[in-house]
C-alpha cells in the first residue's frame, strides 16, 4: 500500500502538476484508509497489500467516518481521493479489479455561493486604511476574482499596473491573464511603495519575511469583513463569489466569466446564474413582448 501511494503521489505531482495542498490531502486520506484497513483486519498499514481489497471494506469505511461524525461533504472528499487511487492502481496493474468502481458517496446538498451587496463590499474595502497589504490582496481577490492560493501565489513581477493585469497560475497549473480595475491598481501601488526588501518574488510578504500564506489571508477576512459581512460570509472567498456575482448582475456573458475565473467547465460557473434571479427579472421584463405589465384601465364615466 505504501508503495502504492508513493507511485500514485508521483504520478499527480509529474502528470497532473497536482498542488502541494492537493498532494497533501490525498495522502492524508489514503494513509487514514491503510490505518482503518490495518486495524480492521490486522497487520502494518505500511505493508499492507492493496490487491486484497474489496468494496466490503470500503464501505465499512465510509460507514465509520459517518459514525465518527464527518459532514457528507468531507467523506465524499475522502472517498474520492480513495477511488481516483484505485483506479489509478488498476490501471498501473497493481491491483487485477478495482473495488471502487460501483462505489456509491453521499448525495450532497447543493450549497449556492455567498456573495456581499457590491455597495455595502466596495465601503468595507474603502474602510481599509491602515493595513495597505490588506487592502491590496482583498481588492485583487474581489477586483480580479482570485483565489486565495493564487494571490498568495503572485510574484511582483505578474501584475502590470500599466495595463491593469495580473498573469495568474490556477489550479493544475494553468496560466490566465485577468485585468483588474483602478482601486486594486491603486491598492496595489500603494503596497509596492511599502514591500520590505525580502530575499524572493513574492507579491506579498509574511511577517516572517517569506511569502504570505492562505491561512493569514483567512485571518484578516474574519477581522477585516467583519463590518460588512456576518457568519459564513466572512471568508476570503466571498470576494471571488462577489466577483462573478455582480459581473452577472450587471449582464455580463458567463464565459467571459468562466475565462476569468479560470473554471475548466461551465458549468462551474453557471452556479452564480442562481443567485441572480433579479437580473434574470428585469432582463425579462424589459426584453420580452409579452412581458409588460398590463395597463390600469380606466374607469368608464
Amino acid at each position: 500500500m505504501r508503495e502504492a501511494t508513493e507511485r500514485f503521489i508521483r504520478y499527480l505531482t509529474l502528470e497532473r502538476n497536482a498542488s502541494a495542498r492537493t498532494l497533501e490531502a490525498y495522502r492524508a486520506d489514503l494513509d487514514q484508509f491503510a490505518r482503518f484497513v490495518a486495524e480492521r483486519l490486522g497487520g502494518d498499514p505500511e505493508t499492507l497489500d492493496p490487491s486484497g481489497l474489496d468494496r466490503g471494506i470500503l464501505r465499512a469505511w465510509m460507514a465509520g467516518m459517518g459514525r465518527k461524525g464527518l459532514k457528507p461533504g468531507t467523506i465524499a472528499r475522502k472517498t474520492a481521493a480513495l477511488r481516483s487511487f484505485l483506479r489509478f492502481a488498476h490501471r498501473r496493474g497493481l491491483i487485477t479489479h478495482n473495488p471502487a468502481r460501483h462505489l456509491t458517496t453521499p448525495k450532497l446538498e447543493k450549497r449556492l455561493p455567498k456573495s456581499l451587496p457590491a455597495a455595502k463590499l466596495a465601503d468595507g474595502l474603502d474602510a481599509i486604511t491602515d493595513a495597505p497589504m490588506v487592502r491590496a490582496v482583498f481588492e485583487l481577490l474581489y477586483g480580479a476574482g482570485l483565489r486565495v492560493s493564487e494571490v498568495t501565489g503572485l510574484d511582483v513581477g505578474d501584475v502590470d499596473l500599466a495595463r491593469r493585469q495580473v498573469r495568474v497560475t490556477g489550479k493544475g497549473g494553468k496560466e490566465r491573464i485577468v485585468p483588474f480595475g483602478q482601486s486594486a491598481a491603486q491598492a496595489v501601488t500603494a503596497w509596492l511603495a511599502e514591500r520590505p526588501p525580502v530575499p524572493h518574488t513574492g507579491l506579498f510578504v509574511a511577517r516572517n519575511g517569506g511569502r504570505l500564506y492562505p491561512r493569514a489571508v483567512q485571518r484578516w477576512a474574519s477581522s477585516y469583513l467583519l463590518s460588512v459581512a456576518e457568519g459564513g460570509k466572512r471568508h476570503p472567498h466571498v470576494l471571488r463569489h462577489s466577483f462573478a456575482t455582480h459581473l452577472l448582475d450587471r449582464g455580463a456573458d458567463i464565459r467571459v466569466i468562466q475565462d476569468l475565473m479560470g473554471h475548466a467547465s461551465l458549468a462551474a460557473t453557471q452556479v452564480y446564474t442562481h443567485t441572480s434571479l433579479e437580473r434574470l427579472q428585469r432582463t425579462y421584463m424589459n426584453a420580452h413582448p409579452r412581458a409588460e405589465r398590463p395597463s390600469k384601465s380606466k374607469e368608464t364615466p
